[in-house]
């Protein structure tokens, strides 16, 4: 005699074709980025301005974002130079007192930096980041994203003339390979820290304070757009 099947403890088993999905990859995207929105009825008390801000941050976010595709991965948004310094600016106007032209009374500060950060549509934290990061923002390319200066020169001066060396020697048509930088480095090394090279008597050799890697050679080729040519 067959035994009945009894159904098993715990929740009903659901049809997954009643879960809502994502019909597209871009509204995947939508529903995964975490975009701080205004909330309207502020907008509409806190006037028209606001509203028409709202609109050309927006257009000026959508504006810097690639076209997606199928084969683009859910990614945090990057945002541009411009973008940036646009959202500084802003910023500073509505969070910081003032004072009137003509009258010269100190106008208070209109938002805060939260409400602003609704605004432009990020989160609080990224636009403090931002302010704070104001100089080295502006000394990013037109465009970029991502600050990716890298390490700074050690010693600038140095490289400065490395490079105009360089310069003259390529305008000539001279083959510059990797030992004359190395050599050169050196030479220029100990004219600007001569205090910084010691002669070692053990090993019959100089000891440079500052150690010429490859890694440095190739930080400096980077940070002067020097690139090998072919023979």
């Amino acid at each position: 005699m067959p035994i009945p099947q009894v159904p098993r403890p715990g929740p009903s088993a659901q049809n997954t074709g009643q879960k809502p999905r994502a019909t597209s990859v871009l509204q995947l995207q939508n529903s995964r980025r975490r975009t701080a929105i205004p909330a309207l009825s502020k907008v509409d008390s806190e006037g028209p301005d606001v509203a028409q801000d709202i609109v050309h941050f927006n257009a000026l976010r959508e504006a810097g974002k690639e076209a997606p595709t199928l084969n683009t991965p859910v990614r945090r948004h990057q945002y541009t130079r411009e973008f940036k310094l646009a959202a500084i600016t802003y910023a500073k106007e509505h969070t910081s007192p003032s004072i009137d032209p003509i009258t010269e009374a100190v106008i208070p500060r209109r938002f805060s930096k939260y409400r602003v950060a609704q605004i432009l549509g990020i989160s609080e934290k990224m636009l403090k980041s931002w302010m704070e990061n104001e100089r080295s923002i502006m000394q990013m390319r037109v465009g970029q994203r991502k600050n990716t200066a890298g390490h700074g020169a050690l010693h600038p001066e140095l490289e400065y003339e490395l490079h105009a060396k360089f310069l003259v020697l390529r305008n000539k048509g001279r083959k510059v390979t990797r030992s004359w930088f190395m050599a050169e480095a050196r030479r220029l090394y100990e004219q600007h820290y001569p205090e910084r090279v010691v002669f070692d008597y053990i090993i019959k050799a100089k000891v440079y304070h500052f150690k010429f890697s490859l890694t440095w050679f190739r930080r400096f080729r980077k940070r002067n757009r020097i690139s090998y040519r072919a023979p």
